[in-house]
């Protein structure tokens, strides 16, 4: 299986990659929205995590970009938001997943270590 990444977070979007291809996952990824709306028109992904604010193209518009493929991939959204609208929107339209970032990972990672 492919995967494409595409979240601005070299950390967040490097972390996704890692674990993906631990389980054996190709991927491809990106931290710009029109280079991730160029790469879904020019290769087949069997997945895609998209991350809802990319600078280029937005995360929405690549969601619906890859709905709306012949041989759409799963999506799945990574976002900082949390906006019902959208993600009611983006539930209409077929994506069964959405993960909510941490706001403040450092702290969280620190908290966890030193509990």
């Amino acid at each position: 299986p492919r995967c494409l990444v595409v979240d601005d977070e070299p950390l967040i979007r490097n972390l996704a990659v890692r674990s993906l291809s631990q389980h054996g996952i190709k991927c491809d990824s990106t931290g710009d929205g029109h280079e991730a709306s160029t790469m879904l028109a020019e290769r087949h992904y069997d997945c895609a995590l998209i991350d809802l604010q990319v600078p280029g193209k937005n995360g929405h518009a690549l969601c619906v970009q890859a709905l709306n493929l012949e041989h759409s991939p799963v999506v799945a959204v990574i976002t900082g938001l949390a906006i019902p609208q959208i993600e009611e929107d983006l539930h209409r339209r077929g994506i069964q997943k959405i993960f909510h970032k941490i706001k403040r990972p450092c702290l969280t990672i620190y908290l966890m270590k030193n509990r």
